[in-house]
């Protein structure tokens, strides 16, 4: 996860986006998918930027912030 901008100062609260990390997590290790990214902005600036799995199953390639 990355924060680029305290939440706060966008409107976010910080406790309710980490609950991102999580969910994702399930529905990649239920097989769902194969990995998941979220990026939330407001007015240009990141609040939260997450991600997790594989970008490349084959390959066992991580999902990267990049991806």
């Amino acid at each position: 996860m990355t924060l680029t901008t305290d939440p706060g100062v966008l409107g976010f609260d910080r406790d309710r986006l980490n609950r991102f990390a999580p969910w994702m997590q399930t529905w990649v290790d239920n097989g769902k998918f194969p990995g998941a990214q979220v990026l939330i902005a407001r007015h240009g600036q990141v609040a939260y930027h997450g991600w997790t799995g594989q970008r490349d199953v084959e390959a066992e390639l991580a999902w990267e912030q990049d991806t």
